[in-house]
């Protein structure tokens, strides 16, 4: 996405991408933001919020044409307190 953002939309040959997208509403809203950024001269896209929940829930948000405000670097996903188990959270 941040590199080329065309390229976004050839992940579904990939061979786990059934497991990382088990339904379109998980891809199919990125795609508008790839085609935008595509569709620019000079895509600028950049990352808002990054990081993993329970080591494998990832969520990613970008930005396209905007500065994302500036934070201490420990990831931007919500984290559940210590000692929560797995299924007392939706995080």
């Amino acid at each position: 996405m941040l590199t080329d953002p065309g390229e976004y939309a050839t992940l579904d040959a990939h061979g786990d991408f059934r497991r990382a997208v088990p339904t379109p509403d998980h891809f199919i809203p990125a795609l508008y933001l790839a085609g935008l950024a595509a569709a620019t001269d000079a895509p600028d896209t950049e990352i808002l919020v990054d990081g993993y929940a329970y080591g494998s829930l990832s969520m990613t948000a970008y930005t396209l044409g905007m500065s994302c405000p500036q934070f201490d670097g420990r990831g931007g996903s919500p984290q559940p307190p210590s000692g929560l188990p797995p299924d007392g959270s939706n995080i």
